[in-house]
């Protein structure tokens, strides 16, 4: 699971924070995630209780709701630090997130709900990611001349 999270959160999600620099924060994308993945669970609420009533499940949602938003206020409050402290507060939930939406995936959708529901969980986990990401340095490398990395001033 350690692998799977150091990969990730190395190799896909801290290189694309990198990447926005100057354009985005980890945190802004995080939050952008957050809305699509609460606007995807409405939705799939709103198509289940079209085909019958809401059952208890229905309470899952409301916590997976009520997380987004906290997540949400969290990111907010977020001091613009160099580590972020999200990164190992939510280290254990990452992995699990990622295994569970591979998962879901892997078995495949036969309505509208599990569509919604496998997006859903697609963007929580990305959202977890970028939420998890360090802020980009300030420095970011040029280019290489002969071997050597030369580093240039971002805007701020």
């Amino acid at each position: 699971m350690n692998r799977i999270d150091a990969f990730l959160m190395g190799r896909v999600f801290q290189p694309t924070a990198d990447a926005m620099a100057g354009r985005s924060t980890p945190a802004d994308a995080a939050r952008f995630l957050l809305t699509g993945a609460m606007v995807l669970l409405l939705a799939r609420m709103l198509v289940s209780a079209a085909a019958e009533l809401p059952t208890w499940t229905v309470l899952i949602d409301f916590a997976a709701l009520w997380g987004g938003m906290a997540l949400m206020r969290s990111l907010g409050t977020m001091a613009n630090a160099r580590l972020n402290p999200l990164r190992h507060q939510i280290g254990l939930a990452r992995p699990v997130l990622f295994v569970l939406t591979a998962l879901i995936w892997a078995m495949g959708s036969t309505s509208l709900d599990q569509s919604l529901g496998a997006m859903q969980i697609t963007l929580w986990c990305a959202a977890l990611h970028f939420a998890s990401c360090d802020p980009p340095t300030a420095f970011r490398p040029k280019g290489r001349r002969r071997g050597v990395a030369v580093a240039r001033a971002l805007p701020l």
